[in-house]
C-alpha cells in the first residue's frame, strides 16, 4: 500500500506530479526507464546523495528512493 505519510525535505510525496518534482528540485534531472516505470532522479554531489522518483502512467510519483553515493 502506498502512503504519502513520508515526504522529501522539499515537500514531495507520493501522488505528486512530475511537474511538482521539477518545480521543487529543478530542471537538472536525469530520466530512465526501469521495469516499465519512468524514473527521474537528481544527484546531490555536495551531500553525496541520489534521489529518484518513480512515476506511474499518469506522471504521478509512486515511489521515492534516496541513496548514499559511495566513491
Amino acid at each position: 500500500m502506498l502512503s504519502n505519510k513520508y515526504g522529501t525535505e522539499k515537500g514531495i510525496h507520493t501522488g505528486d506530479s512530475k511537474k511538482d518534482v521539477i518545480r521543487a528540485y529543478g530542471e537538472n534531472y536525469y530520466e530512465r526507464e526501469d521495469t516499465g516505470a519512468t524514473i527521474i532522479g537528481y544527484f546531490d554531489k555536495t551531500h553525496k546523495l541520489n534521489i529518484e522518483f518513480s512515476l506511474d502512467d499518469n506522471s504521478k510519483v509512486g515511489g521515492i528512493l534516496v541513496q548514499k553515493i559511495n566513491n
